[in-house]
């Protein structure tokens, strides 16, 4: 699998508050290293663009790169595309249009891996690349609340293990793609001249018939084939407030005390830790994989996938449960609940 990061990162982003919690550079450097124990990652390619200050400081960058894949063939761009010209400049001169691989592609310097190993990451690449090359295939790894809203809520669905199944093209800048992707949106469209950093800035977010483009197409539209986990492997930063998603269901990440010089201290009400602090950790009060660590884990889980936000799908023969807070039961009608058996999968 290809790692493929295209990001800006710069201080003037917007954050919970509006202020960064933390340096913006150590995110992305925090989030990098969350990838770094996958596996499957044959190469890197990065385009990432030091805003302000973080300019003087690309060389700090690239150490770090090399220290954290120091046996994965990698390469440093420090260049961000931001037009469909220059994102074809970009892919014309790669691999990416016509590797058979999976490519984890990643428009955000902020996207964390969380999941605790990589069991469900390795099932649903399989379930993706066992899927034609010509049609587009995606892993759809972050943004999940509004991913389980929206598949669940389209009732347009196949379940294949610990995953939907979908014909459902998302434009979020942090999934799984193949090279059709990337062929399609940058060479089937017609985007002109606009500023287009990130995939999700110019298409949809989903459309279920493959119509609700932004932009005309050169092409036919292509057959899509989505795959959504039923657990959550990949949070943004600051979670979803963005979305309204509530911090009691799903909270802020943050960065362990102890994170950069490998002296992470864990305890039961953690929960289940990420895979990529195993190496970090130095004591444990218990053992992670006991039912302390598993039970807090499951009640996470489901709060995750249960929770309100302003983008839930909208269904007028259902009710807001009680528990949910009074901003969005007074919304009336319009939550669809979810089948327990859906929620259960997703549990360790």
């Amino acid at each position: 699998m290809i790692l493929f990061f295209n990001v800006l990162v710069t201080d003037t982003r917007s954050s919970v508050g509006g202020m960064n919690r933390v340096d913006r550079l150590d995110l992305f450097k925090y989030a990098l290293a969350s990838y770094a124990c996958i596996d499957i990652i044959s190469s890197i390619i990065i385009y990432c663009e030091l805003g302000g200050n973080y300019k003087a400081r690309e060389g700090e960058l690239r150490d770090y790169i090399d220290f954290l894949f120091p046996c994965v063939r990698h390469e440093f761009h420090s260049v961000s595309p931001s037009t469909q010209r220059e994102w074809q400049l970009v892919l014309s001169n790669s691999i990416f249009l016509t590797t058979d691989e999976p490519i984890l592609y990643m428009g955000n310097d902020d996207h964390i891996f969380i999941d605790y190993d990589l069991d469900m990451l390795h099932e649903g690449i399989n379930l993706m690349m066992a899927e034609p090359r010509d049609q587009i295939n995606t892993l759809h790894i972050s943004s999940w609340t509004e991913g389980v809203s929206t598949i669940y809520g389209l009732n347009d669905f196949k379940l294949r293990g610990r995953y939907w199944e979908a014909e459902l093209l998302y434009s979020d800048a942090s999934q799984i793609v193949n090279s059709a992707f990337f062929r399609h949106v940058f060479f089937d469209l017609d985007m002109g001249n606009d500023y287009m950093r990130r995939t999700d800035n110019f298409l949809t977010n989903w459309y279920p018939y493959l119509g609700d483009y932004r932009y005309p197409s050169r092409a036919p539209h292509p057959k899509v084939k989505t795959f959504l986990p039923l657990r959550e492997l990949v949070r943004h930063f600051d979670a979803y407030w963005h979305i309204n998603v509530p911090l009691e269901y799903c909270p802020l990440l943050q960065i362990p005390e102890g994170f950069w010089d490998r002296s992470i201290k864990v305890k039961p009400s953690d929960g289940n830790f990420p895979l990529f602090w195993k190496d970090r950790i130095i004591e444990v009060e218990h053992y992670p994989d006991g039912p302390e660590y598993i039970e807090i884990g499951n009640i996470s889980h489901r709060l995750v996938m249960t929770a309100p936000h302003s983008r839930v799908y909208q269904n007028p023969n259902a009710r807001a449960p009680a528990i949910w807070p009074t901003k969005f039961r007074d919304l009336g009608n319009g939550w669809l609940p979810l089948e327990e058996k859906y929620i259960t999968i997703g549990m360790r």
